[in-house]
């Protein structure tokens, strides 16, 4: 992920790394970027493209300029703004570079922690049987790659009190013996930006079964609020086992309220005009919304 790598947008040609840029250079290219857009958008619904202007060109561009010198003098409050635990931690304020160390570091961290096995190291240590492929299955040999639910079982268990009677399953990434490096990718998945999965043919995600019966209900948000977890009124979200112990067995970042939580909260406006922003700007040096990084195990 080169720095010097560069795209046009609307003819204008900028670096891939906004952080080399003048605001005004970014101000420029997030405005091209939002206006081509909305052109899109009204083309697709036979409007007229003279729509799609502002009532000021200059003074939209300006606007995004002052937010653009605004995340830079003010960085860690975006940051807080734009990431979460429950989707990696990682923010839509970072370069490619500053993207790929963070994802490295991470898993990195997995692999000290004895969350990231080798499959060799899992069947020698776990039981196999104990665990299961994530979500329905459909067919003989299914997997998962979907990181999702590891980062939200991981921040409960940091933020659990663990004597409490509320626990989470155990997860581990478990990587096939003979790959040393694992392609993962990182998308907008439009709260923030998240690390998000890998192929299966690299490796799978296995969660620990849990035998319990389901006892998902209003009860259940007071004593959970203080750890953002919210989605506590589906079945089989939280399962009660024989020990009485509750698992929280559903752990996608949409089930926090502290990922999706109401945009003047944390952006100060109705209208979530900071956090649209980072959004736009991201978007904007990368359009695809995917990146891939390669881990070294």
């Amino acid at each position: 992920m080169s720095a010097s790598t560069s795209l046009s947008t609307n003819n204008y040609s900028v670096p891939l790394d906004p952080d080399l840029m003048t605001p005004e250079e970014v101000g420029k290219s997030v405005f091209e970027f939002k206006k081509k857009k909305h052109e899109q958008h009204l083309a697709y619904f036979s409007l007229s493209p003279t729509s799609c202007r502002w009532k000021n060109d200059d003074e939209e561009t300006e606007r995004l300029v002052d937010l653009e010198r605004t995340l830079r003098r003010e960085r860690s409050y975006f940051t807080a703004l734009d990431s979460h635990d429950t989707t990696g931690g990682l923010s839509r304020t970072m370069n490619d570079e500053q993207i790929s160390a963070f994802v490295q570091a991470k898993f990195k961290q997995l692999r000290e922690d004895g969350i990231l096995l080798t499959r060799s190291e899992f069947e020698q240590s776990k039981s196999p049987a104990a665990f299961r492929t994530l979500g329905k299955i459909f067919k003989a040999g299914q997997r998962s790659g979907t990181l999702d639910r590891l980062w939200g079982a991981e921040y409960l268990r940091k933020h659990l009190n663990p004597e409490g009677p509320y626990r989470v399953p155990r997860y581990f990434v478990v990587i096939e013996d003979h790959v040393r490096r694992l392609p993962v990718t990182v998308k907008d998945v439009g709260f923030h930006l998240a690390i998000s999965d890998f192929d299966v043919s690299y490796g799978e995600i296995l969660a620990e079964k849990i035998e319990g019966k389901p006892a998902s209900d209003a009860t259940h948000l007071e004593p959970l609020k203080y750890v953002d977890y919210t989605d506590v009124d589906m079945p089989d979200n939280i399962l009660k086992t024989e020990e009485g112990l509750f698992y929280i067995v559903d752990t996608e970042w949409l089930s926090f309220r502290a990922s999706v939580r109401a945009v003047e909260e944390l952006d100060g406006n109705k209208n979530g005009i900071k956090r649209n922003y980072l959004s736009e700007r991201f978007k904007t040096f990368h359009p695809s919304l995917r990146i891939k990084i390669e881990v070294d195990l």
